[in-house]
């Protein structure tokens, strides 16, 4: 009997150790869905307290539209030790559908995921469309935000571009993809609601704020691309008709829009003495992808020491 209580003893013990051993692997990675009106909203926290605890220093990061929460792994990762919160947009990966959505209840939603933490205050970060989100967010609810990381957008306004031919026609055609989940109409919800805002009406917020801002050379193949969406409309999944719809533009239209996008990365670092902005090397869609350890850096380093202003900032 005392060989069995023995074995039972040392094989509980075990399991603890196997037990420990595999959240450490996963660095104490949680997953959940937290309810809001009736649909299930998807999250996952890195730096679980496994007492449900999360302190004033956690991080919230916010994708684009079409992404989802896997564009935080730069953020899930052993040098960063914050608790850190991500999440599925409505209608986006994991998360519930909705007939609509309008920015309240994208920004609502939001809040119902921080709340389910017993989040009191948050650092933002976004990316895109979650640039946007995090200026809003912070606008809306301004006691429950610290500082806040812009990665590449919210700087501009969408229809301040179609002074350069970029309408909102070539941008949903540039910014959709069928391999996100979303519907076409799904994405235009979304879509509208960045090209109709005025972001600039959050640029007064008393919060620490740095806009990473990406090299946006890439908007140098739209010119060859749209000529050729136009010829073959069918091989990128347009019709005839709506291929019609896209302007056309020239070399010379997209230099001065990429030069007009760097004076209003410089024209954000005087709307505020709070505000900084650096300039990186890397383009809009890749920085999260092939450079996830610089903006790894430039997020946690930032958060963590409160830069004091460096204006526009070059980053190599």
């Amino acid at each position: 009997m005392k060989k069995i209580t023995a074995i039972f003893i040392i094989s509980l013990v075990l399991m603890v150790l196997f037990s420990t051993c595999v959240l450490a692997a996963d660095e104490c990675e949680y997953e959940n869905y937290i309810d809001f009106e009736g649909t299930e909203i998807f999250s996952k926290v890195h730096n679980f307290d496994q007492r449900g605890q999360i302190n004033n220093q956690a991080i919230l990061f916010l994708p684009g539209i079409g992404d989802d929460h896997t564009r935080a792994e730069f953020l899930f990762h052993p040098r960063n030790p914050q608790p850190t919160i991500t999440m599925d947009y409505l209608n986006h990966g994991k998360s519930g559908e909705v007939e609509e959505v309008c920015w309240d209840l994208h920004v609502d939603s939001i809040k119902a995921v921080l709340e389910a933490y017993g989040v009191k205050r948050v650092n933002l970060v976004g990316h895109s469309f979650g640039a946007d989100t995090a200026m809003m967010f912070a606008e809306k609810y301004p006691e429950m935000v610290r500082d806040i990381v812009l990665l590449d957008r919210a700087y501009y306004n969408f229809s301040e571009l179609k002074q350069f031919n970029l309408n909102k026609e070539l941008m949903e055609f540039i910014e959709y993809n069928p391999e996100s989940g979303l519907t076409r109409e799904q994405f235009r919800q979304y879509m509208d609601m960045a090209y109709e805002n005025d972001i600039s009406r959050t640029w007064n917020l008393k919060k620490k704020v740095l806009l990473v801002h990406a090299d946006q050379s890439v908007f140098l193949m739209l010119p060859e691309l749209v000529e050729e969406v136009k010829e073959e409309p069918e091989k990128f999944g347009l019709t005839p008709e709506e291929a019609e719809k896209l302007p056309e533009i020239s070399y010379q239209d997209v230099e001065e829009m990429i030069d007009f996008l760097g004076q209003k990365a410089y024209s954000f670092a005087e709307e505020s003495n709070r505000y900084d902005v650096i300039e990186v090397p890397y383009g809009h869609g890749t920085m999260l992808i092939e450079n996830q350890e610089e903006m790894r850096d430039y997020v946690l380093d930032y958060f963590k020491n409160r830069l004091s202003r460096y204006r526009l900032r070059r980053g190599w």
